[in-house]
């Protein structure tokens, strides 16, 4: 029987997936002191070892902000220069699989730090809280609304424009606009459509008021799916 990686939950489904869809590399994410997703791609016989007996990963992403400048004199003790800033022990979540719509037909697995790491790492920490509120009798759900500008520039030009006078994709206020996501709805569709096949479906989709504004609201799910 043919598997998606709506079926995985153990890391024998996770290699017959794998092995179904004939990849030689799989890609892994796991989240920074910041809550910033990194990763990279791994051979397939990386990642099955991964798979088996976990895997070890820099740990200076729990030690530097978004962009790659390390976090000193700030009171940061887990890692730095005192302590050269070595790997730290990750396991890979095997339920966590999903597909990368604009990658056809790779998958992505996200990841979590262990050991001395597992005190920062935002996925354990999510993990603490929700156990702690599980005994206390609660059950969390969450969502999340997302307000944010597109532009028609690229990663150079507003560099070469030192982040100001940017062009926005529509210019003007027009919140709400029907006229706007149908000129647009291709784009409108491909997050869509994203976020169904990545596994964080979107409530809600419209402009907001404002120049290249969009809202996007993520379906009310249990706490750690909707994070």
């Amino acid at each position: 029987m043919s598997l998606t990686p709506q079926d995985i939950r153990t890391v024998e489904d996770a290699k017959r997936l794998v092995e179904q869809r004939g990849l030689n590399h799989v890609k892994i994410g796991l989240f920074d002191v910041d809550g910033i997703m990194r990763g990279k791609y791994l051979a397939k016989e990386k990642f099955f070892a991964a798979l088996d007996k976990g895997l070890a990963f820099c740990d200076v992403v729990l030690g530097w902000d978004s962009s790659d400048q390390l976090y000193e004199n700030v009171g940061v003790e887990f890692t730095g220069w005192h302590t050269g800033y070595p790997d730290a022990p990750v396991r890979i979540d095997p339920a966590t699989c999903r597909d990368i719509p604009f990658e056809p037909g790779m998958l992505l697995f996200l990841c979590e730090f262990g050991g001395a790491a597992a005190a920062l790492c935002p996925r354990k920490l999510l993990a603490r809280t929700l156990d702690r509120a599980d005994k206390l009798g609660f059950t969390a759900l969450a969502a999340f609304e997302y307000e944010f500008f597109l532009f028609n520039e690229t990663p150079d030009s507003i560099r070469e424009k030192h982040y100001r006078d940017l062009k926005p994709i529509t210019p003007g206020f027009f919140g709400y606009s029907m006229l706007r996501n149908s000129v647009h709805a291709e784009l409108y569709q491909e997050l869509l459509d994203m976020g169904k096949a990545m596994d964080f479906p979107i409530e809600g989709l419209k402009t907001e008021t404002g120049p290249g504004v969009i809202e996007a609201a993520r379906v009310v799910d249990e706490a750690a799916r909707a994070a």
